[in-house]
This record gives C-alpha cells, sequence and structure tokens, in this order.
C-alpha cells in the first residue's frame, strides 16, 4: 500500500529508533546490497529514506573510501534527527537533510555515483517511485555526462528497487 508523504512522516517520526529492529529481517538483503554495489569505487552516495542512518554509518565506516561524501533524505524529522546523531561522528563526510515530499533531489557537485532506496519503494505510489528514479538519472547524467537509454518496466514494483521491496504476502 502507497503512503502519502505526509502519512509517511506521521508514521516513521512515532516508529523512530525501533526501525532498528527491523535488521533482523533487512540485514540479509542489505548485505547482498554491500556485497555487489561497488561501494569502494565511489565517490558520493545519495540515499532516500535514510532512516536512522543504521546504512549510512556502514558505508561511511566500512565500505566507502576515506573522501567519500554522503548525502542522505528523510521525509521524518525523527529520523533525520537519529541519523545526523549516528552520523555525527563522521563531519562533513556525512549529511542529512529532510526531504520535503516532492521527489526533488539536490545534485552534487559531479553528481551522484550511488543512489540509494533501502525498503523505500514499496511505499511509494508508482508516480512517486517514477519519479525518484528520474531524479536518480538526472543526479548520474550530471556525474557521467549522459542519461542512459532505459526501458522500465510498468507497474507499482517501481524500477531500481534494490533490495528487492518486500511483499505483504
Amino acid at each position: 500500500m502507497a503512503l502519502t508523504p505526509g502519512q509517511a512522516r506521521r508514521f516513521y517520526d512515532r516508529f523512530g529508533r525501533a526501525q532498528d529492529l527491523q535488521a533482523f529481517y533487512e540485514d540479509r538483503a542489505i548485505g547482498e546490497l554491500l556485497a555487489h554495489a561497488s561501494f569502494p569505487a565511489a565517490r558520493s552516495v545519495f540515499e532516500l529514506g535514510c532512516g536512522t542512518g543504521r546504512l549510512a554509518a556502514t558505508l561511511l565506516a566500512r565500505e566507502l573510501p576515506a573522501d567519500a561524501r554522503y548525502l542522505g533524505a528523510d521525509i521524518s524529522g525523527t529520523m533525520t534527527c537519529l541519523s545526523r546523531a549516528r552520523l555525527h561522528g563522521f563531519g562533513r563526510r556525512a549529511q542529512v537533510i529532510r526531504a520535503d515530499g516532492t521527489m526533488r533531489f539536490p545534485v552534487a557537485d559531479g553528481g551522484w555515483d550511488r543512489f540509494l532506496a533501502v525498503y523505500v519503494f514499496d511505499l511509494l505510489s508508482a508516480q512517486d517511485a517514477r519519479a525518484a528514479v528520474a531524479a536518480a538519472l538526472e543526479s548520474f547524467a550530471a556525474a557521467a555526462g549522459e542519461i542512459p537509454d532505459r526501458q522500465w518496466p510498468a507497474g507499482p514494483a517501481a524500477p531500481l528497487a534494490v533490495p528487492p521491496a518486500r511483499t505483504n504476502r
């Protein structure tokens, strides 16, 4: 079921720290992501729906080069506060902003070479998921000089859902 930005904000403002209790089912998929996304070669990472910053802390501490930068965005004020606190020790390498729900993302100098939306697309409408992918592709274009020609699948299982969105079956 898709959530409106307001619904997502309210839910995650209440849920807060409990998000980290979801590690029992998230960690296996995140482990696959870490194993296959070539983070040691990344210079810049943008994460939509950064939550408590748990994944970002892992990336910054163990996966990314020492000079790589990270920007996380979350619609929840509670989550952005938790993420900022967790990432404080990484200094200027890590920034967290509050998303406004418009699916417009900041473009870094040189673009972002990694876009993450872990367990996010299953919460978005198909339209918002496609808008998020389009915004990410614009940022990739800034880094690579072009937008790859892609044919995206139709339907609510939005493209670029890595790791795969969970289902409620």
